[in-house]
């Protein structure tokens, strides 16, 4: 896992060009994420798991 501010700078780049190609734009509350997680205010760890109930609270939302 990317460890310093450089590897996760480089790593979060890389996921946003893959994610462009596919056409796909993230959100701003997504970004802020990301910059906390190369800031090193939270893990990968951390950030994947809150993406993970934001996504599953929207999903609620909709379903209600």
């Amino acid at each position: 896992m990317a460890s310093t501010k450089i590897d996760r700078e480089k790593a979060v780049q890389r996921a946003l060009a893959n994610s462009a190609l596919e056409g796909l734009k993230p959100s701003a509350d997504f970004r802020a994420l990301l910059d906390q997680y190369v800031a090193g205010e939270v893990t990968l760890d951390v950030a994947l798991e809150n993406t993970r109930k934001k996504f599953q609270q929207a999903s609620d939302e909709t379903e209600s």
